[in-house]
């Protein structure tokens, strides 16, 4: 009937309203680690996943940087985004 239609709808109009605050919220948080990798003079990229409810969840990083400014940017990220740092990656 009409009102499933509407209701359909609506739920698609909610997922594509979360979809596109998590694609927000997962740029922002990449931009903000990219931020500080530049401050510590680190050449990488950073893709990070979200959870179900739009939280940062893990960080797969690609790029060569010393430990030192792994350790310091896993620290930020973890203090920072709240993100543990088993679920920080290193890739390249």
């Amino acid at each position: 009937g009409c009102m499933d239609d509407a209701e359909d709808a609506a739920a698609m109009g909610e997922n594509l309203a979360r979809d596109s605050m998590a694609d927000i919220i997962k740029e922002e948080t990449e931009a903000y680690i990219l931020d500080k990798a530049e401050a510590y003079q680190a050449q990488i990229t950073a893709d990070v996943s979200l959870t179900p409810d739009g939280l940062p969840e893990s960080v797969t990083y690609t790029g060569a940087s010393s430990d030192e400014i792994r350790q310091l940017l896993e620290n930020m990220v973890t203090e920072d985004l709240g993100i543990p740092k088993e679920n920080q990656r290193w890739s390249g």
